[in-house]
């Protein structure tokens, strides 16, 4: 969801917002530079890692030594307390301090304070060396620490003596991070205690006015207390640039993000990250995020949500999957929202790490959002896109994305970086007369920050007539993960959405759209945008359909395009002339571009008066963009069994199509469930250049399993093995997973979700692929 902040709502625009829906999401390597296992003293020792604007450090802490000071600092850490914060004070060949305060534009000054931590008792006992970290505390009360931690810049020995001493708790870890705390301590510095931003009562993150007790602690209780106000805290405060007048954020050093990169739980980094652009906890909705360990070993997982407003980080949880298990996490419930996890009303991204118990190979995770509200249900998955960083998206695609007369849609974007990034949207589309024309708008995005726009903000796109689909492409000098969702703000109709996540970088010369239906009495409408840096001659579309095996009917687009320009398809009159593709059939499309153009594509369908809408009215069912990869192993984290509704309930299939032109392939299937149980299928035979869609509701195993438990068991997850026809040399497919779901009675809801890849990933203008190809 996003925010009266970015977007201008008015109150009219709070029933709408709550159908927004969850998208696809990206992953990528956790943690670029993590130092290696063997510099730490402990390989048990956890890892906490601070981003800052001149550069990043790692530190190892010491909980053998002083737990409780440890437990207090992660603690911080986790509520994402330092994040945003700035270093304070630096006193040369001494000490460099931080973890006291945050200034920034919209919150103007403020001190890092959490009552219920409260001040720790004196754990000393390491000495303070040079490259340690220690606690600060007031003077004379040796247990008296509480946020605020130091950088010894030499070997401190009066520390130890001082105030029963200084308690080390950690240090800072290789060369690399030792030079980036020498550079802030090297800076200049400046007396700062006289500026206006930093004048009258302190107040902590959350706004609330501190006091100070007669103990010097601070408090939010003002009876028998004096107001806190600044102190000489702030003459000696590191400055990235010298100025003049009144102080901004950018001339301090900020510690920009800070997070636990490593457990003491277990001998491994976080290595893997899962990123989802968007999600929102609102009174009517229930939101859980579904994951799924697939390897034969336990992995650890940390789920932090990025907030749009306010307070950045909070780390959500963190626990440890057993082998082959899947764990529910209900995010927010609006029954019991007390308990929610995430904030309610503030927009969030999430990101989820992964790591092995054990140190070795890294422990990727398939994970999947299931959101409900008003009634309608959808869930998404997770999607693979790059591990090497110099991979990472800086642009994203959407080749058809709801606008115009009643509809709301939303481009929304996570920086997944720890530096500012600048962001262009530029929305493609065609008017009345079929000229192509686009809207641009310009964006700056916070380091670690969530964001995004309503597509009607922006020129003249809110005044498109109904039943406008737009193309959309977002470009950023940092990485980003970007997400569309799109919903009709009618009414009068029942609520239509569609959710898509982007295709990131430049498209592909060939993509495929498995599972395509045009349903009886709606549409379906195939986009295709193109990226590719010239005018495109031309593309072929094929339709394959599980029944006729190697039976292609090709349908003829009628247009060509000019590169940054987008056009549709309306497949109803296509279909309707093909014989062996009756409506509601499931087929699958491949489209290939010519002369190696890069194109953007997807559909989005509708199911028209079925739903209650009008055949011709907008299009809102689902929309999913076309495939650019084949894989080995696909996980879908969210798979659903209805056995309990009166209805038809819900309908699901996993569609699977060979792009081998003269080879068969074989599949298996294994279902898993959250009592770590699971299911294995016989192979099954995928035809050359055929579609074969496999319902989990056909399997009888399955079915048992489910009536045992239907209330626990009716969510599962699904990995697709695929091979070659000897069943053991792996054979890259492309797979997806579609949900019918007909239990709110009128609609009549496709739902589509694509997979986490893992194995080998291939794309699909490989050589094997090609008609002729021997593989």
């Amino acid at each position: 969801m996003v925010s009266d902040r970015f977007y201008g709502r008015g109150r009219g625009a709070f029933a709408a917002e709550m159908f927004e829906r969850l998208e696809p999401r990206i992953v990528l390597a956790a943690i670029d530079g993590l130092p290696a296992l063997s510099a730490l003293e402990l390989d048990t020792n956890p890892v906490v890692m601070f981003d800052t604007n001149v550069g990043r450090v790692f530190l190892e802490l010491f909980p053998q030594d002083a737990p409780g000071t440890v437990a207090n600092f992660l603690e911080y850490v986790k509520r994402g307390q330092y994040s945003e914060s700035f270093f304070h004070r630096a006193v040369d060949d001494f000490v460099l301090q931080g973890g006291g305060f945050v200034f920034n534009e919209n919150e103007g000054y403020r001190q890092i304070f959490e009552p219920d931590l409260g001040p720790i008792q004196n754990e000393f006992g390491r000495p303070n060396l040079e490259r340690t970290i220690a606690m600060a505390k007031l003077e004379n009360n040796p247990n008296s620490a509480t946020s605020q931690f130091f950088f010894n810049l030499n070997d401190n020995p009066s520390l130890d003596t001082q105030n029963q001493g200084f308690t080390v708790f950690g240090r800072v870890l290789g060369e690399a991070s030792w030079t980036v705390v020498q550079l802030i301590a090297d800076l200049n510095q400046q007396d700062l205690s006289g500026q206006s931003a930093f004048a009258g009562q302190i107040r902590d993150r959350f706004g609330n006015p501190l006091f100070t007790d007669s103990n010097g602690f601070s408090t939010t209780d003002p009876e028998g207390n004096s107001p806190r106000v600044t102190t000489s805290a702030f003459t000696q405060v590191p400055i990235v640039n010298t100025f003049t007048g009144d102080v901004q954020p950018g001339n301090l050093v900020q510690l920009l993000n800070a997070q636990i990169v490593k457990t003491g739980d277990g001998t491994a980094f976080y290595t893997n990250m899962v990123v989802y652009p968007e999600g929102y906890a609102s009174p009517t909705s229930t939101e859980t995020l579904k994951l799924v360990n697939p390897h034969n070993t336990d992995v650890q997982v940390q789920v932090i949500a990025r907030y749009e407003f306010g307070m950045r980080d909070t780390t959500l949880t963190e626990i440890t999957i057993p082998a082959n298990a899947t764990v529910n996490i209900t995010l927010h419930d609006s029954s019991d929202p007390e308990n929610s996890l995430v904030e309610q009303f503030n927009p969030y991204a999430l990101e989820v790490y992964s790591a092995p118990v054990e140190s070795g190979d890294p422990a990727a995770i398939a994970a999947s959002i299931n959101r409900f509200d008003f009634g309608d249900d959808t869930g998404e998955s997770f999607v693979l896109v790059a591990e090497n960083p110099g991979d990472r998206a800086t642009a994203w695609n959407f080749a058809g994305v709801l606008s115009g007369l009643d509809a709301r849609s939303f481009i929304v974007w996570q920086n997944l970086t720890s530096s500012s990034a600048e962001l262009t949207v530029t929305i493609f589309y065609r008017n009345e007369f079929n000229a192509s024309l686009e809207e641009t708008a310009d964006f700056t995005l916070g380091a670690n920050r969530r964001g995004g726009v309503d597509l009607s903000a922006v020129g003249s796109i809110a005044g498109l007539p109904a039943n406008t689909l737009v193309s959309v492409r977002v470009e950023a000098d940092r990485e980003i993960a970007v997400a569309a969702s799109s919903f009709i703000a009618n009414d009068e109709l029942p609520p239509r959405s569609s959710t898509l996540s982007g295709v990131p970088n430049e498209g592909a010369r060939t993509t495929i759209i498995p599972n395509v239906v045009v349903p009886t009495g709606g549409r379906a409408v195939l986009s295709i945008l193109n990226v590719g840096g010239s005018v495109s001659p031309g593309f072929t579309i094929r339709a394959f359909v599980e029944t006729s095996p190697g039976n292609v009917a090709t349908i003829t687009p009628g247009f060509q395009l000019e590169n940054n320009t987008r056009n549709q398809l309306v497949l109803n009159t296509q279909i309707d002339n093909i014989s062996t593709i009756a409506r509601d059939q499931p087929f699958t499309l491949f489209i290939d571009a010519l002369s190696g153009r890069q194109f953007v594509t997807g559909v989005t369908v509708d199911y028209g008066t079925q739903s209650g809408a009008p055949a011709g009215g907008p299009v809102g069912g689902t929309a999913v963009h076309g495939l650019r990869n084949a894989a080995t192993v696909h996980h879908f984290a969210d798979s659903f069994v209805d056995r309990i509704s009166s209805s038809e309930g819900a309908r699901e299939s996993i569609s699977l199509y060979n792009p081998f032109p003269n080879q068969n392939v074989t599949v298996r299937l294994t279902y898993r469930f959250d009592d770590g149980s699971t299911i294995q299928t016989s192979l099954v035979t995928v035809p050359a250049f055929s579609p074969v869609n496999i319902r989990p509701e056909d399997n009888a195993q399955v079915l048992s399993k489910v009536d045992t438990d239907p209330e626990r068991f009716a969510n599962f997850s699904i990995m697709v093995e695929s091979f070659e026809i000897n069943g053991s040399t792996p054979a890259p497919i492309v797979a997806s997973l579609q949900r019918q779901d007909n239990r709110a009675g009128d609609m009549n809801r496709l739902i589509a979700s694509g997979p986490i890849q893992f194995g080998e990933i291939v794309p699909l203008t490989d050589a094997r692929f090609q008609p002729g190809s021997q593989a």
